[in-house]
Formats: structure tokens, sequence, C-alpha cells
């Protein structure tokens, strides 16, 4: 994601404040979220620029890392190829109010080929494919859909989620800490990074083993007030039965081939 669009997500997270409300997709959904328990900020970052170590695992190289080098070394990362996994995203309005949007992202993705359905806690469902190129896009159990041209960024956005590409993104200045950490069970590089023109600290937990975002908060630099959560609260590997993309109408864009887990 380019310095514009991530400022753009920066920007949309202030008027949800000022506003109070965020109407995502605008959509009914139908199902309930799953409560997740977050971990406290203490738990789970680093107290200052550091250098350390990941583990054991050979298939790392264990380099030190700072604000100066974080960067550098998530370039080197790379996301991994086929999973099913699940995401919650929560919004919250202006301090007084602290009502918050609650989002549940279901994604499989295989490749260059993803499919999400993004719910929310008022009942509405939107569904979208990435294929060929191109997205589709429909609500609910429409029969018809959207259709348009694909970027790179898109499986991101439709999520509502940074993304290590954010970090990439970010004015190298403007990252205050970061280091090696376990988040969620995950072992992660760490970034935190102050918005001056908004006021914000945004954190990312991204994983080394998957390339993939665990976490990611947005808090208000002076109060520290929490107004944007991302939390993977599940990751696991295709199955056969995933292994269908379709359009509401029958027509298939994608059929899975399953990797086993130790040849992937």
């Amino acid at each position: 994601m380019d310095q514009r669009k991530r400022t753009i997500l920066v920007i949309a997270i202030a008027i949800t404040i000022i506003a109070g409300v965020l109407s995502g997709f605008g959509l009914p959904f139908f199902l309930n979220n799953p409560e997740i328990n977050l971990p406290t900020l203490d738990e789970t970052t680093d107290t200052g620029n550091h250098g350390g170590t990941i583990g054991d695992n050979e298939d790392y190289t264990l380099v030190s890392i700072s604000s100066d080098t974080v960067q550098d070394v998530i370039a080197t990362l790379k996301r991994k190829e086929q999973y099913y996994r699940e995401v919650k995203v929560e919004r919250w309005g202006n301090e007084e109010n602290r009502k918050s949007s609650i989002y549940t992202s279901l994604i499989w993705n295989d490749g260059e080929y993803s499919k999400v359905a993004v719910m929310d806690s008022r009942g509405s469902l939107q569904n979208c494919i990435i294929a060929n190129g191109k997205v589709y896009l429909w609500y609910g159990s429409d029969k018809t859909w959207y259709e348009s041209a694909a970027t790179d960024e898109d499986i991101d956005l439709i999520q509502n989620i940074p993304t290590y590409e954010d970090v990439l993104a970010l004015d190298r200045q403007s990252i205050v800490r970061a280091g090696y950490v376990t988040k969620l069970g995950s072992n992660c590089i760490f970034v935190e990074a102050k918005q001056e023109e908004l006021g914000y600290l945004e954190r990312f937990w991204v994983s080394v083993d998957t390339g993939l975002l665990v976490a990611s908060e947005t808090v208000k630099a002076e109060s520290g007030i929490l107004v944007y959560s991302m939390t993977e609260k599940l990751l696991s590997h295709l199955n056969s039965e995933e292994g269908t993309f379709a359009l509401p109408d029958g027509t298939v864009l994608h059929r899975v081939v399953v990797v086993p887990e130790a040849e992937e």
C-alpha cells in the first residue's frame, strides 16, 4: 500500500472519531461475531529499540532490528501463499461515546486468488473474490455482483486492514520503536510509528513465520485511547472443502489444489 493510500486509511480513522459513526459497508450481517480477549499492550510490546533473535529456526537469519533497520527486515519477508484465516477489526467513535463498530473477515487465500467474507455485528455481509486480475463484489445472498479491475492492495482494503507494505511506506523518521516480540502466540516484528499530523501512534505486529499482519492498532498519542484494533483470531491451512471460488450464479473462477503443509 503506497503512502497516499495509507494516509487515507489513517484519515478515515480520524473521521470516525469526529463523527462517532462508522457505516462500514452499510450492510446488515447475519452472523454474530465471536468475542476476542485482546492482550494488553504491556503483554505484547517491547520497551524500546533493540536487537533480538527469533529463535532456533534455521529458516531465519538472526539480525539486529531497530527503527532504522526494521523496514529492511520486513521487506525480506515472504507472505504465506495458501491459508484460511479470520480477522477481527474494531473501530471506536468519539471519546465520550466509545461505542465501537466490529467487523469479522473470513479470508481464503491461494496465491493470487482470494475469497473474503466481511461481516459486522449489525448482521451485514459483503462477499468478494479476487481472481484473474478482477474484483468481484456482492452483498449477502445477492445473485448479481459488481466487477472491476483488481489492484495489489484490494485484498487488504476490502478487509479494512493495513499490511506490512504500510510499514514499508512509513517515513523512517516516524518510527519510534521496533523489535522482535511474541504476539498472540506468533513470533513477530513489532513497529510503532508516530503520525504527528493526526496525533496518533500506529502499532504493527508482522509474523516472521507467515509474513502476514497478526495485529495492528492505532491510539491517540496524548491519551493512549484506542481508536482502531485489528487482530488475527485464527490461521489455518486450506482444505479441499474450501477449494472452490465461485460467483453467486455458480460460475467457478478458481479451484484450489491443496498443498500439504510439509511441501508448501
